[in-house]
């Protein structure tokens, strides 16, 4: 789980620097910290799913 840890803690990060900024950025870096922060959701979110199904796949109980 720890690169679940390590995602949460990036999007963290990076949100933080969005409100209150280390210094000032130009457009361009701004757009790409936003391509990258939305690249983080992305892959905490495939992830996220990912586990959730191979647990339920586990997990999978029958009668027989």
């Amino acid at each position: 789980m720890k690169l679940k840890e390590y995602l949460i803690e990036t999007i963290k990060d990076n949100q933080i620097e969005f409100l209150t900024p280390s210094r000032e950025y130009t457009k361009e870096e701004v757009d790409y910290m936003r391509g990258y922060q939305q690249a983080l959701h992305d892959m905490l979110d495939d992830f996220t799913n990912e586990l959730d199904a191979s647990l339920c796949e586990e997990h999978t109980y029958s009668l027989n």
